[in-house]
């Protein structure tokens, strides 16, 4: 009954369908003729004159909106609305008509303004294209009226009925329950008749229900441009009964569908009514029998489950006594021996309780002497952290001066000259000396040497980068690194020195004490030659030792830059 049923209803709406399609084909082709009657059949000598016939076209037309014509480079020369004037050029439609895309005649959407243009070429001087335009909305007469036609045949007809089984039922379709609406080639929904409301026209959207779905009966024909009826699942899960029709002008594809289970309604009307009386007689059976169970069955059960009430309440070993045959007599029973099980139960499990409560506090007092050590360790491991730091710094920096010492100085240099090769950086060393620092630890000691070192390190430190590095090379000498850095600004930087410490008064026991540091600056530049890490080093620091001696031999507390002709 449910395939007979579902392939009547098939055929119903696949007549339905066929029908308005036709009747869509028939109203494009009148509006074609209806156009054709307006192209000037030879060169147009008053543009007003043919903007009269415009106006009187439009009116005559059924559902125009607007009749132009343009020239090639898209100009409207004559309207029926009034816009002359306007550039069309940029509208995809006049471009497919303009390019020879298009030698008779072609039909188009606007999505933009919600319009269908019927467009053609014509050759009649400066005209080349006329055009007319009609509201989509138009679709819902159109629509409208083809169904008003439907319904009256299915009224007077006794043949096209819906069959419903069980019983045999006939029934007219119920309209409010078809889904009906015209798809353009891309999928998009331009129209959908609303039957309880008249036709909406959508928003540009992709097909509800099917556009995700590859397998979809609708999207197949739509791609193939064919016509049948079939049944596909739609994005809710229910099973849709449709039937489609290609229109080949204006090359777009009218649906007509219907929810499966709506189709079905009518076939489950009678068994509904059948489940219905069953109910009804459960209903009357059950007062006599509820009677007799209660007698028979009702009473005992409540009166043991009064009794094992007790047993619940915690009175383990409680027995209850037999008063009854039959199941209520093995209930008693059983209920009995489970009382006197839980009794023996619960004594074992009061001293497993007794016996964990003891297992706890021995845990308990573990758990505290393990926290304790715990505790400890993470001092132990405080103290040794704290040492393994004092020890990398004993490694790496100058007790003196707090400046990185030889061994560190060289290694970060290795690492500054290895990025500066891998990246073509320059990579600039200053290398400085405190003038006549031997006659400071002759006349004040040695530890106000010392001082004076530990202060030189300060200066250089705050003029540095963060990136720049610093280290004590030997003595009173100290070595400045400065990634990625010119020749320009690593003399920049040597002249800062000087000024800082020229300005910074060092104490000693003969009161403060102005000194001079001497600098040699080098630069290391990407295009100076490969060689090892170990030997541009060499020849940095080379470069640097000679300009300083440069220094000294130009009068001391000044800086020059490494030239090959020192």
């Amino acid at each position: 009954m449910i395939v007979a049923t579902e392939h009547s209803t098939a055929v119903i709406l696949n007549s339905t369908c066929q029908k308005d399609a036709e009747f869509i084909a028939f109203w494009f082709q009148e509006r074609l003729d209806d156009l054709r009657k307006v192209i000037p059949t030879g060169p147009v000598k008053s543009l007003p004159v043919l903007e009269t016939e415009l106006k009187k076209a439009k009116a005559e037309i059924n559902g125009c909106t607007r009749v132009a014509c343009a020239d090639m480079k898209g100009v409207v020369l004559a309207d029926s609305a009034g816009r002359v004037g306007d550039n069309v050029s940029a509208l995809k439609w006049f471009e497919a008509v303009t390019s020879g895309q298009v030698h008779e005649t072609a039909i188009f959407t606007d999505p933009d303004r919600r319009a269908m243009i019927i467009a053609m070429p014509v050759h009649a001087g400066d005209v080349q294209v006329v055009w007319a335009e009609f509201d989509v909305k138009l679709f819902h007469s159109i629509l409208q009226q083809s169904h008003l036609e439907q319904i009256s045949h299915l009224d007077s007809s006794g043949q096209k009925r819906w069959l419903y089984g069980f019983g045999y039922r006939s029934k007219k379709p119920e309209w409010d329950e078809i889904r009906i609406y015209l798809l353009r080639p891309d999928g998009r929904v331009l129209v959908e008749l609303d039957n309880h409301s008249g036709a909406k026209v959508s928003s540009p959207q992709s097909l509800p229900d099917t556009a995700t779905k590859a397998e979809s009966e609708v999207m197949r024909w739509l791609q193939n441009k064919s016509s049948g009826y079939g049944t596909y699942i739609n994005r809710h899960g229910e099973k849709v009964l449709a039937a489609c029709r290609w229109i080949p002008d204006p090359g777009m594809m009218l649906v007509v569908e219907e929810k499966r289970k709506d189709v079905l309604r009518g076939l489950y009307s009678q068994g509904s009514t059948m489940i219905l009386l069953a109910l009804l007689l459960m209903v009357l059976l059950t007062v006599p029998l509820s009677t007799i169970v209660t007698q028979r069955v009702t009473e005992p059960l409540r009166q043991l489950a009064k009794e094992a009430d007790k047993i619940a309440a915690g009175h383990f070993g409680h027995q209850i006594a037999v008063t009854s045959r039959g199941e209520v007599e093995m209930l008693s029973r059983a209920f009995n021996e489970m009382s006197l099980r839980l009794q023996e139960f619960y004594a074992r499990l009061t001293r497993q309780i007794e016996l964990l409560a003891q297992q706890k506090e021995e845990i308990i007092k573990r758990n505290q002497e393990l926290e304790a050590l715990q505790e400890q360790l993470k001092e132990n491991q405080a103290e040794l952290e704290e040492k393994n730091l004092r020890l990398e710094e004993i490694a790496h920096i100058d007790e003196l001066t707090q400046v990185l010492n030889r061994r560190a100085l060289m290694e970060r240099t290795m690492l500054e000259l290895e990025r500066a090769h891998r990246y073509a950086q320059p990579v600039a060393m200053i290398m400085m000396d405190v003038d006549k620092f031997k006659q400071i630890n002759d006349n004040c000691g040695h530890a106000y040497g010392d001082l004076v070192l530990s202060d030189l390190a300060k200066l250089i430190k705050t003029t540095a980068r963060v990136s720049d590095v610093v280290g004590r090379y030997g003595g009173d000498e100290f070595v400045v690194v400065l990634p990625n850095t010119d020749e320009e600004a690593a003399f920049s930087f040597a002249r800062r020195v000087i000024e800082k410490v020229n300005k910074h008064s060092f104490i000693t026991p003969l009161g403060r004490l102005e000194i001079g540091v001497s600098l040699g600056v080098s630069v290391w530049q990407p295009d100076n030659g490969n060689g090892n890490l170990e030997e541009r080093m060499r020849v940095l620091l080379h470069q640097a030792d000679m300009a300083l001696l440069e220094s000294k031999r130009q009068g001391r507390n000044r800086a020059t830059l490494y030239s090959k002709h020192h």
